[in-house]
């Protein structure tokens, strides 16, 4: 892949002013730089030559002057510049998170979340800096390049020779390993990945890890992984040694040379000794010039494994569901699933052209054997994957042209993995909806039978419930989740195994009260339980990857085998008593 440097060059644009500001403090000490051999020149070959103390003083405090204002004025470009570059990284970070939010559902279970967070941290970091450095960097050195050569050749056009075969010496040993540094540079991020995702792994299952007794084998895991990144480091540094020291040998092996000869010219007199000591201080200012043209090459070569990693990111297709049409109501929406086939993996179709109904405002459970499909179709419906084939229709629109924020910020949901934040009971609740007040967030608490619970805490619904909910237990959780869901008043909610750690009774009255307050939602559960199956007014039972069968509990259990046969494996082992109320 070709990095597009333009599209991050784009960036700088914002900041021009600060950045024209910062190349022509830049240029101002590029023209000071070259003052001091100069005024060296002329102490040595008049001052000393003349033996004249006035002059030699007033020379030194120019010269003092000079530096001074030099030093002042690279303080403040360097200022300029470091400002530059965290606004810089500020912007790609907010684009690259954005762009990450955007993509499907399939690319998070594709990637970990430690890759993507070393893509926001490192990646940025490496495009970032050597963006915001790249431009002004470049017009500075050139600008050196031109003007002291352009000096020494003024000086001793002779010399000036040996600057021509020392400028490519530097660029060419980076060209020629370019692809060698780019391999390892993309070893070590991949390492440096692999690192992050590790990392991120052991601390987000520290229960699990300390309730197993497995911190010695986590301690080896994560040591044996850093070592692999440190060798791939090292293996880089090894190489980029080898290249900065066959550049700098080179480098001096043809300043001595330029030395020698220039100490040949002045015993046979053919220049002054002022004349070759500002000579080679400017052949020493082109050697480190030549030198930072070759650095600034190979953090190109490196900078470019991570701009091409979030090009990759910013150019992918974004969310699927991101359509046209806006979703404003948030009622009476009926549901039409038409021929609609979908598969993960090409030669295995979870869906084949199935078709079903569902009436606005319906109160549905949704049932299958394990593996069925419950979960995937409750994620295509929310529009988080798309089928590969037919349509999902709400209210006789395909979801593929609606805009799907509008849609999911109109829909409720709960799933059986509570996802809290570490912040108050409050703030969870009203993530579901940031404008609820405080009466809607009671009011949903109590809708999920949790109010009560909440408020006996320390600080009540103030209260923080830890990092991954830790000081709450799974049932707990699931009510918060599900009071999250309530308080956005949705027009459709689904409920995904979202009461499997709360006990039956309180799981019923929860269903009881989400019917009788929402009166006129749409209301999908999946649910292992009989009894909350049994509580919902139709039954929709997947019973093979095309063929949906719509029915009361009763209607399927006397009509449809299947069903029945897994009606009575789930209660297998039950009393008598109960399994004679199963019809």
């Amino acid at each position: 892949m070709k990095t597009k440097w333009r599209r991050f060059a784009i960036y700088l644009l914002k900041y021009r002013r600060m950045q024209t500001a910062a190349v022509a403090l830049s240029l101002i000490a590029v023209l000071l730089s070259l003052a001091n051999p100069f005024l060296i020149k002329v102490i040595i070959d008049k001052a000393f030559g003349n033996k004249d103390l006035g002059l030699f003083l007033l020379l030194s405090a120019a010269g003092l002057i000079i530096f001074a204002a030099n030093t002042s004025i690279q303080e403040f470009k360097d200022y300029l510049s470091i400002r530059i570059n965290r606004l810089m990284i500020f912007d790609v970070t907010k684009d690259v998170f954005t762009a990450l939010e955007n993509r499907p559902l399939d690319f998070f279970k594709d990637s970990s979340v430690g890759a993507n967070i070393y893509k926001i941290n490192q990646d940025v970091k490496f495009t970032a800096d050597f963006i915001s450095e790249a431009i002004p960097r470049a017009v500075v050195l050139f600008s050196r390049l031109v003007l002291i050569s352009a000096v020494v050749f003024i000086l001793e056009w002779r010399l000036a020779f040996f600057a021509l075969v020392l400028l490519p010496t530097y660029y060419l040993s980076s060209h020629i390993f370019g692809r060698l540094i780019k391999e390892k540079h993309l070893f070590l991020v991949r390492n440096s990945e692999t690192l992050y995702k590790h990392m991120h792994e052991v601390f987000g299952h520290m229960h699990l890890v300390k309730a197993l007794g497995r911190e010695p084998y986590e301690k080896k895991r994560i040591a044996e992984v850093f070592t692999g990144t440190f060798n791939a480091d090292l293996s880089k540094m090894r190489l980029l040694g080898l290249i900065n020291f066959s550049q700098s040998l080179l480098g001096k092996i043809l300043v001595g040379g330029m030395a020698l000869f220039g100490g040949y010219m002045v015993i046979e007199g053919r220049t002054t000794l002022g004349n070759l000591s500002a000579v080679m201080i400017y052949i020493g200012q082109l050697a480190g010039i030549t030198r930072s043209i070759g650095l600034l090459w190979q953090k190109s070569i490196v900078s470019t494994v991570s701009a091409e990693r979030l090009e990759e990111i910013l150019d992918s297709e974004k969310d699927y569901f991101e359509g046209k049409k806006i979703i404003n109501q948030t009622r009476h929406r009926q549901i039409t699933v038409d021929e609609m086939s979908f598969s993960y993996k090409p030669d295995v179709r979870i869906f084949d052209g199935m078709s079903f109904y569902i009436e606005p405002a319906a109160r549905i459970a949704l049932t299958g054997y394990s593996g069925s499909g419950k979960t995937t179709f409750l994620m295509l419906m929310l529009g988080l994957y798309k089928p590969t084939g037919g349509r999902i229709l709400l209210n006789g629109d395909d979801i593929e042209t609606l805009d799907g924020r509008s849609y999911r910020e109109r829909t409720g949901v709960a799933l059986q993995e509570s996802l809290l934040w570490d912040d108050t009971v409050r703030n969870n609740i009203r993530y579901g909806n940031v404008q609820a007040g405080d009466d809607e967030i009671a009011q949903a608490a109590k809708l999920a039978e949790i109010d009560d619970f909440i408020k006996g805490l320390p600080e009540g619904y103030e209260s923080r419930i830890g990092e991954m909910a830790c000081r709450v237990s799974e049932g707990q959780k699931q009510r918060i989740a599900l009071a999250r869901a309530l308080v956005r008043n949705p027009g459709i909610l689904i409920l995904d195994e979202a009461l499997s750690s709360v006990d039956s009774g309180t799981e019923e009255k929860i269903i009881d009260n989400i019917k009788g307050h929402f009166k006129d939602t749409t209301i999908i559960i999946v649910s292992h339980r009989l009894s909350a199956i049994k509580k919902m007014d139709r039954v929709y039972f997947i019973e093979n990857k095309s063929t949906i069968r719509e029915g009361s509990h009763g209607e399927l259990f006397e009509k449809n085998g299947k069903y029945r046969d897994m009606v009575r494996a789930q209660i297998e082992g039950s009393s008598a008593d109960l399994a004679s109320n199963v019809a």
